[in-house]
Parts: structure tokens; C-alpha cells; sequence
């Protein structure tokens, strides 16, 4: 069993899935990762992909999101730029955003502050030992990579949903606390923790790792 997870209002929208042969059994919402960690270590989940930042340069921009632009082409604005580990102590956007200029030359956007509470709740859990069975993924990387090339649409667009469910199937019903886009997104990244399982994935990344040990790549 394998686990795709996207961030969403109502906490984490979490894909569960059997990785061979593939097939998504449940979608649910959850305010926390405490339970999935519970599974990964008591050995009930082999994989699991979250659509959320491991692993945090101190001032450099990490390679793994720049090699994910690149493959992205056009759709190269769907991968935030990760925070800086020192804006983790920020209490405000006003502050991030000055800790991230002063340390890394550029600013947060506020698009990186809103999701900074759930890096942070990824950072207090991940160790390098989970890294074998937990991942970094980015919904857009898998699906340019099963599709052969990057969506050519947006996915929240009718064409956009329609081109993701043709590799990856019709979506599940979303659950209380998610968007439908979320649920697409956790099921490609469900597809992702099954492919990383059977060794057939992308690894974007030069292997760094950040203060923690932790590597900075992203699957797909």
C-alpha cells in the first residue's frame, strides 16, 4: 500500500492506494500526518509522496526546483520556491520576508507563507531515515513525466481536469475539507509513491543535503 498526499483547506487530502497492480482504494482528509507516519513506520504503507518541501537550503535556491522549472516549461509556475530553513522561526509574512531577503537575496511570496505552517508541520516529522519511504513529489513532474509531456492546460480548467484524468483516471469524490483539484493532485501523487516503489520515477536534484541531513529532491 502507497499514500499520495496534497495540502488542502481542510489540512492534507491523502490518496491510499495499492502500488501493484495500481489502484486508488480510498481518498479522506486529515488535520495531520501523525496517523500516516504511524503506518509508514509499523511497516502498513511501503511509500508515501507529499506535494509539500523536504528539506531546506539555508540561502541557495535548491537544484531540485529549478530542474523541476525546466521540465515544466510552461507550467514552470506551479512549483513555489521553497522557503529558506531560517524563515521557519518567522511569525508573519512581514518577517519571513525579511529574514528570506536578508539571508537569500530574495523575498517570500505570499503564496510560499501560506503553505509555511505545513513545511513546518513536514520538517517537525521527516528524519533522512524516512527518506527512503516518504518523499517530496510534485503532482505537475508526475504527470508530465506518465504523460510524456507537461499538461498543457491548467488543471482548476475543464480541458486541465480533463487531459490529468485520462492518465491518471477519473477522480475519486472529494472528501469534506478538499477541492477537486487536491484530489487529483494526491491521486497523481499516490501513482508517484507506486512508481518510486517499483524504481520507475524521476529524481530532480543534486543529491545536496540541507543542516538536518535531510536530501533535497523532488520525485515525479
Amino acid at each position: 500500500m502507497v499514500a499520495g498526499i496534497d495540502g488542502c483547506r481542510g489540512g492534507w487530502v491523502i490518496a491510499i492506494a495499492i502500488a501493484d497492480p495500481f489502484e486508488v482504494v480510498s481518498i479522506n482528509t486529515e488535520p495531520d500526518l501523525g496517523g500516516l507516519l504511524e503506518q509508514i513506520e509499523g511497516g502498513e504503507l511501503e511509500r508515501l509522496a507529499i506535494d509539500m518541501c523536504i528539506g531546506l537550503a539555508e540561502a541557495a535556491t535548491r537544484a531540485c526546483d529549478v530542474e523541476a522549472r525546466v521540465v515544466l516549461g510552461s507550467r514552470r509556475s506551479s512549483v513555489f520556491p521553497a522557503p529558506v530553513r531560517p524563515t521557519l522561526e518567522a511569525d508573519s509574512h512581514e518577517s519571513a520576508n525579511a529574514i528570506s531577503r536578508a539571508v537569500s537575496g530574495r523575498g517570500m511570496s505570499i503564496q510560499t507563507w501560506n503553505i509555511l505552517g505545513k513545511i513546518r508541520q513536514v520538517d517537525a516529522l521527516i528524519t533522512p531515515e524516512l527518506q527512503d519511504r516518504i518523499t517530496e513529489a510534485h503532482p505537475e513532474v508526475a504527470f508530465a513525466r506518465l504523460n510524456g509531456a507537461p499538461a498543457a492546460h491548467h488543471k482548476a480548467t475543464v480541458s486541465g481536469r480533463s487531459e490529468r484524468e485520462v492518465v491518471i483516471g477519473p477522480r475519486l469524490p472529494t472528501p469534506r475539507g478538499a477541492a477537486p483539484d487536491d484530489v487529483g493532485d494526491a491521486m497523481i501523487l499516490a501513482r508517484t509513491a507506486a512508481d518510486w516503489h517499483r524504481g520507475s520515477v524521476w529524481c530532480l536534484g543534486d543529491g545536496e543535503r540541507d543542516a538536518r541531513g535531510l536530501e533535497m529532491v523532488i520525485r515525479g
